[in-house]
């Protein structure tokens, strides 16, 4: 969204009230109420306060097989996660397939709360896209090359209540301290008959993102939360079903151990390993996918849960 647009939507995050914003004469975002004012760089409305003169990069480590490894991770492993080539990957493409579903009930202004790199901003249509997520220093470095709309965070998001029709968060709930804020925060900013589009872990998700990973939920968690939130389930879907999460843990333990990280040598074992299991994942995956038709899924031991839900 323009700036210019997206500025009549923002609250004031260090006095969480609904309040009027204007562009400065030095191009930044100053709140007319307080005089707080927010920087803008590369088109973002930074609320967090990036020192941008002098991030903290941390640079690559040294040798060929580093430097492929690196190559590989921004241009491959997202996609191979999300295939048949990787162990309980058949789930991430489950979770693709009705994430862009789901999104067809937008229709209005979106909010992705975590966006990364925007990836959903293809599924928004014709709708007005907000990509709102958290940078640290460290996530300004020379080689991103897309900002979100807002830099913030979602346990104070700095939107003005009922003022989105449609919220998307995407595996982001396990890594706030309070995942009940986030869900509130996230109703908050829906209209009435708005819609959130949630997907997090279940209850056997590895930790990630250490040290910011906090919280596995289990279904029953989230219809508390969401319940508290004063939104009520439409469509609930588990991407990852017992067997699938397994073959997922599995592969994680195999193939993406950090074990594989000491040396040179360690990181051309895990080379050795990648490849065989490109080959044998697909049909592990087929395997996984036949037992868990088979197998009746009593809700429990999954890896990934999804929930569309609308505020009343």
């Amino acid at each position: 969204m323009e700036i210019v647009n997206l500025i009549k939507l923002l609250r004031n995050p260090n006095t969480q009230k609904d309040t009027d914003f204007a562009i400065d004469e030095d191009n930044k975002i100053k709140c007319i109420n307080t005089g707080d004012s927010f920087s803008i760089y590369n088109n973002m409305i930074d609320f967090i306060g990036i020192n941008v003169s002098n991030p903290t990069i941390n640079p690559p480590k040294k040798g060929l097989i580093f430097r492929l490894n690196e190559f590989y991770n921004k241009n491959f492993e997202q996609k191979i996660a999300a295939s048949w080539f990787a162990g309980g990957g058949v789930g991430n493409i489950f979770m693709q397939k009705k994430l862009k579903e789901w999104m067809l009930y937008a229709n209005g202004i979106i909010l992705d709360a975590g966006c990364g790199d925007m990836k959903y901003k293809a599924y928004a249509a014709n709708n007005e896209y907000i990509g709102l997520d958290y940078l640290t220093i460290g996530s300004i470095s020379p080689w991103r090359l897309i900002y979100p709309d807002i830099n913030a965070t979602c346990e104070n998001i700095p939107l003005k209540s009922k003022s989105v029709d449609f919220v998307l968060n995407s595996f982001v709930i396990e890594h706030v301290k309070d995942p009940r804020i986030l869900i509130s925060e996230c109703s908050r900013v829906l209209k009435s008959g708005g819609y959130l589009l949630l997907a997090g872990p279940g209850d056997i998700t590895p930790t990630h993102g250490e040290p910011y990973n906090y919280f596995n939920i289990t279904y029953l968690g989230y219809f508390e939360m969401l319940r508290e939130a004063q939104l009520e389930i439409v469509h609930e879907y588990f991407p990852h079903k017992s067997w699938m999460s397994i073959l997922f843990l599995i592969y994680n333990k195999i193939v993406r151990n950090d074990i594989y990280n000491k040396n040179m040598f360690t990181k051309l074992v895990q080379l050795l390993v990648l490849s065989a299991s490109l080959i044998i994942s697909p049909i592990f995956n087929i395997l996984a996918f036949l037992a868990d038709i088979i197998t009746p899924f009593d809700k429990r031991m999954y890896y990934s849960y999804m929930v569309l839900a609308r505020k009343i």
